[in-house]
């Protein structure tokens, strides 16, 4: 039971190209490069 509270983390850290060792600071740098990216304001669906 404990493995299946652990796996949305380790999901996370996958939607964001990241390893569960990231340090705090490339967890911002990569939040912030996706959220500029997929901002609405910004991002075009290509549908």
């Amino acid at each position: 039971m404990k493995a299946e509270k652990q796996e949305p983390r380790r999901e996370l850290y996958a939607l964001l190209h990241l390893s569960p060792q990231a340090s705090d600071e490339e967890i911002r740098k990569s939040y912030r490069q996706w959220a500029q990216i997929y901002h609405p304001d910004k991002y075009q669906d290509p549908q």
